[in-house]
């Protein structure tokens, strides 16, 4: 159930991130056409654009973990038996979630900080932008614990089959 959760909530999460990629490439496309015509660009693109590209960041960290996209030593871990990597995935899972769960605290707080100061362009609230922050750490603890309980059950079925 938990599984299927995740799976639905990455789904939607992919697909928000996709159309900001999209949006934000048709933004910045139309402020490079705007100026090679006109000589003209609109300040506001470049502030949607960035701020865009912040969101996508935080966001697609969430289901990166599903992929596998997060930086981690599997040189050194290749190394061991099947126990020893399962350690090493449950001190690593730890670690990245001890650091999720200070970017939820430290990015609430900035964005709480933020309520009352504005985008330079478009006069928004920043801590529209900075609450990606804590949104994205949540969805990583979100996948994180999904592959850990996606590797216990592995792990499980492995001990069994022996």
């Amino acid at each position: 159930m938990y599984h299927s959760f995740v799976r639905q909530l990455n789904r939607v999460t992919e697909y928000v991130a996709m159309s900001f990629l999209v949006i934000m490439v048709l933004l910045v496309f139309f402020q490079i056409i705007s100026r090679a015509i006109s000589g003209f660009s609109f300040s506001w693109t470049e502030e949607v654009a960035r701020y865009i590209l912040v969101w996508v960041s935080f966001l697609a960290s969430g289901f990166a973990y599903q992929y596998g996209a997060h930086v981690s030593i599997e040189v050194l871990v290749n190394k061991f038996n099947i126990k020893a990597k399962n350690v090493f995935a449950i001190i690593g899972a730890m670690v990245s979630i001890s650091f999720a769960i200070i970017l939820i605290i430290t990015g609430f707080e900035l964005s709480m900080e933020s309520m009352t100061n504005t985008s330079p362009a478009l006069h928004l609230p920043m801590s529209l932008v900075y609450f990606a922050i804590p949104l994205g750490a949540i969805l990583q603890i979100i996948n994180i614990i999904d592959l850990l309980l996606k590797g216990i059950n592995k792990s499980r079925n492995l001990e069994v089959n022996e």
